[in-house]
Parts: C-alpha cells; sequence; structure tokens
C-alpha cells in the first residue's frame, strides 16, 4: 500500500490546521493534528518542526530535541532547525551543544537574526558576556528594529556594569515593544545604578502593571524604595523576594502563621534568611521582639549557634537543617517570622544597639598576640566582597589602598575571607609592609574565631561585606567603605546608619572612582594615631 510522501493535499491542509492551533495558543489540538500527520507520514518535515515547537511551549525540552535531531537526519541544510534544536538544548542546559546547533544555523543563513539573539544569549548563560554582546549587535545589524536582541544587547551591558549603554538599549527595545514587563524591568536596574531612582521606579511600576504578578519588578521595586527611605512602601514590596525566582533563599517549609507584630501568647520562630552578613544584621531585631514579652526561637546558619545564643540567651536558638529539626514542629510555636520580615512587623526605622558577643577569652588571647607588647593601633581590613551580583562594584584591590596601608603606628590585620593569600603577598611586595593574615582563623568556617578576631581590633575598615555586620553588632569601630549606589540597606546619605552606632560611612562621590574615598579614610586614621 503505497504510502503518502508528506505533500499530500490532506496532510498539508492538517499542517495549516496545526500551524493555526498553533498560533492561537491551542497546543492540544496542534500537537494532535501533528501526531496525526507523523503517523501517516512519518518523515513529514514541517509536522517535526511544528511538534518539536509545541513540545518547547510545553516545557518538554527532552522530547523536542530527540524530535529536531530526527529532523535534522532528514532535513540537515534547513537553518531553522538546527536553531529550534538549539533553543530546546539551551533549556536542557545542554549550552556546548546548544551553542554548536545556533553556530551550524547561522553557517547555513548567514542574516539569520534569531540565531544570533539565541547564540548571544547561550554565551551569556556561559558568563562569556563581552562575547555576547558583540553576537547581539551582529543580529541588530541585520534588523535595527529587532527588539528582543536590543533589550539582550541592553542586560549584556547591564551585567557588564556599563549602565548607560544598558538604559539606551533597553529604551530603545521598549520604543519597539512598550508591553513587554521584562524590557521595563531591566531598565530600572539601569536607571538605578545611574542614580536616577525615580524613572526607575516608573519602570518597575510600569513591568508590574504588563505583569501584575511578576515578583522580579516587585523585589526590585522594594531596595529601590527602601534605599530612597521610602521604608513602609519598601518593606511590605520587600515580601515579593519569596516569589522571585532569582533570590537567594528558598521559602522555609514552617507551618505556623507569619506575625504580623502582634502580641501573642504562644513561642515566635525567628529564622535566619540570605547570607551570614544578612543574619548578622537582622539578628539584632530579636532583642526588640523579646522586649515585647515574646518567647523567641531562631533558626539560623549552624556556624553562628554558639555566638548568638550566647549573645541572646534569653531566647533558643537552633541550627538550620533540611528538613529543619523536629522542635521547631512544636505546637508551642504558634508564629514564623523570616528574619528580613522583621522590619515591616516592628516598623522602621529604629534605632539598634549592639547584639553580639565574641568570646572574651580568645578575643583577649588575640589582641595580646597581635599588639605583642607594642603601641599600636589595630586595625583590620578586608577588600573583597563575595557577593556574585555587586561584589564588583563594592570591593577595592589592594593596590589602591597604599595611602591608608602605609600610615605609621598602625598593624593591618587581614579579616579577608576566601583565598586572598596571593594579594596579601602582591600588596606587601609593594609596599613594603606586612599585612598580617591569622592562618589559625578561617572566616568561612569559624565564625567564634572570627568574631574574637574582629573584636580584638580597634578598627575595622571593609568594604560592605560580613565583615562589617560582625564589626557593628559587636560595637566595634568599623568604617565602611560604600560604592555611589550602594545596597539597599545603607540609604543614600550620611555618615551613620540606624543599624549599628559604632558604624561610620564612607560614600563614592563618583561611580567607580575609589581614590578619594581612601584619600579619606587615610586622613581619618591618621588623626587616630
Amino acid at each position: 500500500m503505497p504510502q503518502p510522501d508528506g505533500t499530500d493535499k490532506e496532510i498539508v491542509s492538517t499542517i495549516d490546521l496545526a500551524f493555526s492551533a498553533y498560533g492561537n495558543a491551542d497546543m492540544q489540538q496542534a500537537e494532535r493534528l501533528c501526531r496525526g500527520v507523523l503517523e501517516k507520514a512519518p518523515n513529514q518535515i514541517e509536522a517535526m518542526q511544528l511538534l518539536g515547537l509545541i513540545y518547547g511551549k510545553q516545557g518538554k525540552y527532552a522530547e523536542a530535541a530527540e524530535l529536531l535531531h530526527k529532523a535534522i537526519q532528514i532535513k540537515p541544510d534547513s537553518a531553522k532547525i538546527h536553531n529550534n534544536l538549539g533553543v530546546a538544548l539551551m533549556q536542557l542546559g545542554n549550552l556546548e551543544q546548544a551553542q554548536a546547533a545556533f553556530e551550524k544555523a547561522i553557517a547555513l543563513q548567514t542574516d539569520f537574526k534569531q540565531a544570533y539573539n539565541n547564540l548571544g544569549l547561550v554565551l551569556k548563560k556561559h558568563g562569556r558576556v563581552a562575547e555576547s554582546e558583540a553576537v547581539f549587535e551582529k543580529a541588530i545589524m541585520i534588523d535595527a528594529k529587532y527588539a528582543e536582541a536590543l533589550g539582550n544587547l541592553g542586560v549584556a551591558f547591564l551585567l557588564q556594569r556599563k549602565f548607560e549603554d544598558a538604559a539606551e538599549n533597553l529604551q530603545k527595545a521598549i520604543e519597539l515593544k512598550p508591553n513587554l514587563a521584562e524590557f521595563h524591568n531591566n531598565l530600572g536596574n539601569a536607571l538605578m545604578e545611574l542614580y536616577r531612582f525615580d524613572e526607575a521606579i516608573a519602570a518597575f511600576d510600569k513591568a508590574i502593571e504588563i505583569e501584575p504578578q511578576s515578583a522580579q519588578p516587585h523585589h526590585n521595586r522594594s531596595l529601590v524604595l527602601i534605599l530612597t527611605g521610602q521604608f513602609e512602601q519598601g518593606w511590605k514590596e520587600y515580601q515579593w523576594r519569596w516569589k522571585n525566582s532569582g533570590f537567594s533563599t528558598p521559602l522555609r517549609p514552617f507551618k505556623q502563621k507569619m506575625w504580623d507584630g502582634a502580641a501573642i501568647a504562644g513561642k515566635l520562630l525567628v529564622w535566619g534568611e540570605q547570607g551570614i552578613g544578612d543574619e548578622v544584621q537582622f539578628s539584632g531585631l530579636i532583642q526588640y521582639i523579646v522586649a515585647k514579652g515574646i518567647k523567641v526561637i531562631a533558626e539560623c546558619d549552624k556556624r553562628l549557634v554558639p555566638i548568638l545564643q550566647r549573645s541572646l540567651p534569653q531566647i533558643t536558638v537552633v541550627p538550620r537543617t533540611d528538613p529543619p529539626a523536629e522542635l521547631l514542629n512544636d505546637a508551642s510555636i504558634t508564629h514564623q517570622i523570616p528574619m528580613c520580615s522583621i522590619p515591616l512587623a516592628l516598623g522602621w526605622p529604629m534605632d539598634l544597639k549592639p547584639h553580639l558577643v565574641a568570646d572574651e577569652n580568645l578575643r583577649n588571647q588575640l589582641r595580646g598576640r597581635y599588639k605583642n607588647g607594642k603601641k599600636v593601633l589595630l586595625a583590620g581590613i578586608s577588600w573583597r566582597s563575595g557577593n556574585t551580583q555587586e561584589g564588583p562594584k563594592r570591593s577595592i584591590d589592594l593596590e589602591y589602598w597604599e595611602p591608608v596601608l602605609k600610615i605609621a603606628g598602625v598593624k593591618f590585620i587581614s579579616l579577608q575571607y576566601g583565598q586572598c593569600q596571593k594579594q596579601l603577598q602582591e600588596a606587601n611586595q609593594r609596599f613594603g609592609i606586612e599585612i598580617l593574615k591569622d592562618e589559625t582563623i578561617n572566616p568561612m568556617t569559624d565564625l567564634e574565631g572570627f568574631a574574637a578576631q574582629t573584636a580584638a581590633m580597634d578598627i575595622i575598615i571593609s568594604v560592605d561585606n560580613s565583615t562589617v555586620h560582625f564589626a557593628g553588632a559587636m560595637g566595634v569601630k568599623v568604617w565602611t567603605l560604600l560604592p555611589k549606589v550602594p545596597d539597599w540597606r545603607w540609604g543614600l546619605e550620611g555618615e551613620k546608619t540606624c543599624w549599628y552606632p559604632s558604624m561610620r560611612l564612607f560614600r563614592q562621590k563618583e561611580r567607580g572612582n575609589w581614590q578619594p574615598v581612601i584619600s579619606n579614610v587615610a586622613q581619618e586614621l591618621r588623626s587616630l594615631i
């Protein structure tokens, strides 16, 4: 019995109906029609391509890739099939294979703008952002009104901290496609870094207007609001962080009712979130909950447990585990709250007081060893942030610290966490000094030792990282060096912060220019000698 060759009128008509159903977002009908065609003509290439796209829309990327691989065997010179295969592979995380598929599509069709755009996305996912920039620009050279490529180019600029270029390209993308929330959200991020906060909020507002349930613009908007002192609205909006897929902390699986600041008869579970610095900072609010007569159980990073238990003996401190400790399911615990939601419950701003207490014996031992009988000022320094997104703008390479490090009468102690031995050796050789690195203390694993070391200092000079939170939480004099657009917790003006009375803020006046900040710090440090 003869088989249809794929160009049979009935098959062509069915494929037309399938494409129509796909265009109307009726994936179930489109899939049914494609499957019907492939039962009659297993090698019908249009049906294979469309079914691959349908699988992609349904999130069935493995099935899509398998089908499109078969389609390529039948039609290896189809740029479109290679591109569609690349999309499926990219979604599966097979970035090398996806890159090869997009490059093959471009080789077959040199003006294939979508393939260039997709190749740029793969390179960006690989962390090869500068290369992705050039590829997005090629797509735009083919079509100057290609909104998606303009938007992606804007993101590439954003990741490279080229904020003016990012804003320019995102605005072009918005002119072409004004109803894509993603463009407005990314524009808001660029405008925030350009110190154009009202415009950033307006961009986030527009993204929310287009997609009211999109968590990213809500979360980003909250950060600008808190940074600019609009606390009530900002802390409310900050609750969207839990719905933001890019947020660093998953919501803990506790069943208790969320605490709203009201008086309660039962116990309150306060649980830490985000990084160590955040847990140190926001645990300072627990003392004000206790002052309300509420019994608190705190769950935190296991490295913090002994410090927090010693510092707040009136509460019970439990290490964070997965699944959580059984005692946290006790019926006496009636309410819960994540640490960074406490400002919303208590009201903000507040003037906090130090709350952490280091091991006094260890602190005294370290201080005696570092001073070694000499009359010197002990200055702990930290120059790098480990934050993957914000670290580059917060960090100050040691080579720029010379005016500070060459001040006589000061003994500098490295409080920098992570691998930093090479940087210390280079700085010591370059400046003819000795920055002490105490190898007996690992700030990443031994927080008891690190807290005692921090408490042993006369002063701490550091970029914005967890070091400044430990210092501030223990009432140690600490000078925090902030970029032009700082993290949301520091506000935009002034040398003081309500978080830590012992902290002084040194603010960058010009984005990326740390020299005046370092000069100011050096001048102020000399006055302490």
